[in-house]
């Protein structure tokens, strides 16, 4: 449990020296273009839809999010791929980040892309064992399956970070 626990904090404390945090916009009414006394068609769109003074910020906070996602998804293919884990009954071969908020599970059953902003509040249940998580595809949910444990508890984590940073958890 505390070995689990240093992993889950060492994703958290990774994300955290990034400088990323999902709510971290500027307030939009401190925007001088937006304030009450301005009509809001003067606003430009970038600022707008992030609380940014240029359509650059929004892609290097994008970047940035992809880079911390692609080591969450790192830390998944880790816990997952050779080991006794499952995604709706078939062993894990490979994990691959499609985009910032989609990554495919690859099985000998074929490919399977989870979209972690249709996650909504992802609780992993305890069965026979094994805790399993209902990962949210465009097709509906996939089981993975995870013997109980400090695996179990990195990979909650990763799935939990994922969601929550895509939207899907509110």
């Amino acid at each position: 449990m505390i070995a689990s626990l240093t992993r889950v904090l060492a994703v958290t404390l990774l994300l955290t020296a990034c400088g990323s945090t999902p709510g971290n916009t500027t307030a939009i009414a401190a925007e001088p273009s937006l304030s009450p006394a301005n009509s809001a068609s003067e606003s430009t769109p970038e600022t707008a839809f992030t609380g940014s003074n240029t359509v650059s910020d929004v892609a290097q906070t994008t970047d940035k999010l992809a880079g911390e996602h692609a080591t969450i998804v790192a830390e998944l293919r880790r816990l997952l791929v050779g080991t006794d884990a499952t995604l709706d009954g078939a062993a894990i071969t490979d994990i691959v980040q499609v985009d910032t908020c989609r990554t495919r599970f690859v099985t000998g059953k074929g490919a399977t892309n989870v979209e972690w902003a249709k996650g909504g509040n992802i609780a992993p249940r305890d069965e026979a064992g094994r805790e399993l998580n209902d990962l949210p595809g465009s097709d509906g949910p996939h089981i993975l399956s995870v013997k109980t444990g400090e695996d179990a508890d990195g990979v909650s984590g990763a799935v939990g970070l994922l969601v929550g940073e895509c939207g899907g958890g509110e």
